[in-house]
């Protein structure tokens, strides 16, 4: 940095009749300047630097980067302003659209802006889409986004499926997600947006081959994004690494301290690991997103805190900001099981989103618990017996095993563990169950063996 701060002085102390060659050098080392001292995060001496040439002067490409650094030191008012600089010289600079998109610029503004572009056809559709996004209303931006779509032929589309993966991935549509993103991923391996929910995708299905496969390659693509490092921890969670997991967490947030997943999958595993600063983790990731994931988190850290207060009002947030979404429903219930004398209206709640969507095993997972807490097995057991008719599942196996369990009914119960072994083998809590009603029957079988005196002849 020292060596490029004395050729700039050099450059200013020098008179050139050739003025444009030696703005282009002077502009050239600043971006070299810049860019080192973004790498070592010194983000103030990057801006000082930057701002040194005026922004009559500035080239685009600078006031890019002058917009990263006002983001990395979260100056939201400057960020907006180089972006709208930006579009103002350079009508078709769709990455800035976006960015003031997501920093709440108003769509009808920036759309003013891109109005005399030549390509304002398909950025306008497409900033309408991620003007959805932000106001939570995934379903129509996934619309926008499958029109759009067509538009492009592969493997040019692949940005648009990008996006229709990620609102598949926040409303819950997490099958339909993982082919998008596995698809995406055969057309442009060098693919990382969105790599990370790709990989926890991955996990929940089991798939830990491929979750290795994709972080080796995320890593191989780049070490200075927070999507790769996430892939990794991802990986080293699934193999019981956590504190392996945590410190390539953190190299993510140091990588990219804005972004909401690195903060979501740290809270994440402070609750696995029953950590006090798991509502710290979620806060985190609640200054930068609002999307469900970041609620839903935030709620459980606050109902693992036992302080169910600020629960509700986060949970009641969620069902204003997304009332269409059954899944908000389950977080007020959800906060409400744990309320005394709210178990009805919980019931209530789960009840009516089961009406909804038969198919939903977390209101399922939850009613059963409901029906657990106030000692009902019998209701327990015909809720879940219900639904494993119509449904050929793992996770109600489990959680009929479970309520076997809790009833000291442990023959059905190894029957329902088995039955969620049989359809998937590597499921965890099927196997831990299974291991503790073993335990219990041998407990049982040692205490209904009758005692001897060893000076007492047996036969």
């Amino acid at each position: 940095m020292r060596q490029y701060d004395l050729a700039l002085q050099n450059i200013h102390s020098l008179s050139s009749a050739n003025v444009l060659k030696m703005e282009s050098l002077e502009f050239e080392l600043v971006e070299k300047y810049a860019k080192l001292a973004i790498e070592l995060h010194e983000f103030a001496d990057a801006k000082t630097k930057l701002q040194s040439i005026r922004p009559n002067r500035r080239p685009l490409k600078l006031t890019k980067l002058l917009a990263d650094v006002f983001e990395q030191l979260e100056a939201i008012k400057d960020v907006k302003n180089c972006h709208t600089m930006i579009l103002r010289i350079q009508p078709c600079a769709i990455e800035s659209a976006s960015t003031l998109i997501k920093y709440g610029q108003p769509l009808d503004d920036v759309l003013s802006l891109i109005e005399q572009g030549q390509y304002n056809s398909w950025m306008k559709n497409y900033l309408i889409g991620q003007s959805l996004e932000r106001e939570y209303k995934y379903s129509k931006a996934q619309s926008q986004y499958n029109i759009l779509s067509k538009w492009f032929s592969p493997p040019h589309d692949y940005q648009m499926k990008l996006r229709i993966a990620h609102c598949q991935y926040t409303t819950g549509d997490l099958v339909a997600a993982r082919s998008l993103y596995s698809h995406v991923r055969e057309t442009d391996p060098y693919i990382v947006d969105h790599m990370d929910n790709y990989a926890e995708l991955l996990q929940l299905n089991g798939k830990t081959i491929l979750l290795n496969r994709l972080a080796m390659e995320l890593m191989q693509v780049t070490e200075n994004r927070a999507e790769s490092w996430l892939a990794l921890a991802t990986y080293c969670e699934t193999k019981g690494e956590t504190e392996k997991a945590l410190g390539f967490i953190e190299k993510a947030i140091y990588l990219n301290p804005r972004y909401a997943n690195a903060h979501c999958m740290k809270g994440s595993l402070f609750l696995k690991m029953r950590r006090n600063d798991a509502v710290a983790a979620y806060r985190n990731a609640y200054m930068w997103s609002k999307d469900l994931k970041v609620l839903e988190g935030l709620v459980k850290a606050y109902l693992e805190a036992e302080n169910n207060k600020e629960a509700l009002l986060i949970a009641n947030e969620a069902r204003k900001l997304m009332p269409k979404d059954m899944r908000t429903l389950i977080l007020q219930g959800r906060v409400w099981v744990k309320e005394p004398g709210s178990s009805v209206q919980a019931k209530r709640l789960f009840k009516q989103v089961l009406e909804q969507d038969p198919n939903c095993f977390e209101a399922i997972e939850l009613l059963t618990d409901l029906h657990i807490r106030r000692g009902e097995f019998d209701d327990a057991i015909k809720l879940l017996q219900n639904y494993t008719i119509k449904n050929v599942s793992e996770v109600l196996h489990t959680l009929l095993g479970n309520v076997y369990l809790q009833k000291n009914d442990g023959e059905n119960a190894v029957k329902h563990f088995n039955a969620a072994l049989c359809i998937r083998p590597d499921y965890v809590p099927a196997s831990e169950g299974l291991k503790r009603v073993t335990e219990m029957m041998e407990i049982r079988k040692n205490e209904l063996e009758p005692e001897y005196d060893d000076d007492e002849d047996m036969y």
